[in-house]
């Protein structure tokens, strides 16, 4: 096996056994009637150097990029940002597919894990949050910037306001 995997697994066996944040969406999951089984639900892998994970709904799989996601916070937090989308996709049956959906969950993703860490200026954490979330659906939807902001503006409020599963922004 490829040492960036291996690293990368020893870092996801880290988190889900000591991040608070990761745990609260793991029990999330699983009280909400979506079991979460690490092994079946989570992958390390090589993916794109501009990608540092993803969430897979097609087979309900979050993954790791293990060639850019080197240590065991960077692991942490793509971990638990990815988890929130797993969330959404089973508990408000979000369907990325539909770009209003897929700009709210990366609101809620950002708001929640991504933009935790920032400055607590509220411009500024907002600003953080519209801006992470615009630029993952351009990514993910291949799309121009300004129409993915666009979408990111129409769902903001509600997407924003919604803390679930975790109840509250920044560190945990």
């Amino acid at each position: 096996m490829d040492r960036e995997i291996s690293q990368c697994e020893i870092s996801v066996m880290k988190a889900l056994k000591s991040s608070q944040r990761v745990k609260t969406i793991v029990n999330a999951l699983n009280s909400s009637g979506c079991p979460f089984v690490p092994d079946r639900h989570i992958a390390c892998a090589p993916c794109d150097k501009t990608l540092s994970g993803g969430y897979d709904d097609t087979h309900n799989q979050v993954i790791i990029c293990s060639n850019t996601c080197k240590s065991d916070s960077k692991v942490e937090e793509i971990l638990s940002h990815e988890l929130v989308h797993m969330f959404d996709y089973c508990t408000k049956k979000m369907n990325f597919d539909q770009i209003d959906h897929l700009a709210c969950s990366e609101i809620r993703a950002a708001s929640l894990v991504s933009c935790a860490k920032f400055n607590w200026n509220y411009w500024s954490f907002e600003h953080c949050v519209k801006a992470k979330a615009a630029h993952s659906v351009a990514v993910i939807k291949n799309c121009d910037r300004n129409e993915a902001k666009k979408h990111v503006d129409k769902v903001f409020d509600k997407c924003y306001d919604d803390l679930e599963p975790i109840g509250h922004r920044g560190p945990m």
